[in-house]
């Protein structure tokens, strides 16, 4: 619930909730399904909500790299992203919760869902560290033990992507985005705009801000919320709810999108570690309703 109540505050859909949050809920369904990440099983499955010949797609707000990236693999042959993106890291959300416990299998299932549409090492090392960091939120953590916890395991996924065969792009900036993500432990309690000045406005840059706007403990986190999609939209408004929501539980956002009980199923399931999908409804059938519903609520 979090994760798409900082998704709808960021504006990026009329709808509610945006791709990102769709991604999130078709990495949650698949961990239902197979109860582990399979990079090929994840790959049709986010392409399914992208339609086909007869049914359209229903995703809604996508970003350019998306977009490119399953018009490639309509086509037959996945166009990798190479550059750092917040795609991976948003829709790694519920690898967060469901390896809570398990932080060697958080990595290796948060570097193999990074690697579904990207191949640098950037999107790799933060999608680790804010799946990381919604798996403190699970324990409360709050401060700079959540800054430090989740530090230790995006270096836990540096030390596995350089030994890793496969070639990422820009390894070399592995460094530079963990020394960001330590920093912000620094800026707890800065402003959402100042954040930007001394972390940056990329994407290791928003991950790191994420950090300093969630660490603190608050009795208004839709306040953390309004900040980052100041700064970074709705993909940065959906970590921060991610992180904020997996630590204070159920509970009413101030900003209306569709199916908030269907949120709660999938989080029950994902704190429980359920491989189940008895109940749950079709995701492609409840997004095509919410994209294509007539404003008219007479027809």
């Amino acid at each position: 619930m979090g994760l798409a109540a900082g998704d709808t505050a960021g504006g990026a859909s009329d709808k509610g909730y945006s791709s990102s949050t769709q991604q999130a809920v078709v990495v949650a369904y698949h961990l239902f399904r197979h109860g582990y990440l399979d990079r090929d099983a994840l790959t049709v499955e986010l392409a399914e909500l992208d339609g086909d010949e007869r049914d359209p797609s229903v995703y809604r707000a996508l970003s350019p790299d998306m977009r490119r990236w399953l018009d490639s693999v309509r086509a037959g042959e996945a166009d990798y992203g190479s550059e750092p993106s917040l795609d991976p890291a948003v829709r790694a959300v519920p690898l967060g919760m469901w390896f809570r416990r398990r932080p060697e299998d958080l990595v290796t299932s948060t570097l193999d869902c990074a690697r579904v549409t990207h191949l640098d090492a950037p999107s790799a090392v933060l999608t680790t560290a804010v799946a990381a960091a919604v798996a403190g939120g699970c324990f409360a953590q709050n401060g700079r033990d959540l800054v430090m916890a989740v530090v230790e395991v995006a270096r836990q996924a540096v030390t596995v992507i350089q030994s890793d065969d496969l070639r990422y792009a820009h390894s070399d900036q592995v460094d530079e985005v963990i020394s960001r993500l330590r920093r912000s432990a620094d800026l707890i309690g800065t402003p959402g705009p100042e954040l930007t000045g001394a972390l940056g406005d990329d994407p290791a840059g928003m991950v790191a801000a994420a950090l300093s706007l969630t660490a603190p403990v608050t009795s208004r986190p839709h306040r953390p919320i309004e900040e980052a999609v100041e700064i970074g939209g709705s993909p940065l408004g959906a970590i921060v709810g991610a992180v904020l929501g997996a630590r204070v539980g159920v509970r009413v956002w101030p900003w209306d999108f569709p199916n908030d009980t269907w949120f709660v199923a999938m989080g029950e399931r994902l704190v429980a570690g359920k491989s189940d999908l008895a109940e749950l409804p079709v995701p492609y059938a409840v997004e095509q309703r919410i994209t294509y519903a007539s404003p008219d609520p007479q027809l």
